[in-house]
């Protein structure tokens, strides 16, 4: 939907009502590297990276949207076309705390 504000100036609102699930599982193993290493070296090895493992699982609302604001010279010929357009965008989310 748009606004026409002005024969030059135009307004147009969106919104978007998402859900998002999301289900999953990751896991990293460390090979390689000597047959038969020594404690220091098996240190070394694990501080560049370690075997790791984790799941999530996550559900949730989320309710975005914009407002485009176009303005245009069409109204002045020397000028050509569309000479701007501005975009806001607004996130908000709705359900549960922030996840990390």
């Amino acid at each position: 939907m748009t606004w026409n504000v002005s024969d030059a100036l135009s307004l147009a609102p969106g919104i978007r009502v998402n859900h998002d699930k999301k289900d999953g599982s990751y896991s990293a193993v460390v090979i390689g590297g000597l047959p038969n290493p020594t404690p220091a070296q098996q240190a070394l090895k694990n501080s560049v990276l370690q075997n790791q493992q984790y799941s999530a699982n996550f559900s949730d609302w989320n309710v975005s949207g914009d407002v485009t604001l176009s303005w245009s010279h069409r109204w002045r010929p020397r000028l050509c076309g569309l000479c701007a357009l501005v975009q806001i965008g607004w996130y908000q989310p709705f359900g549960a705390a922030d996840v990390r």
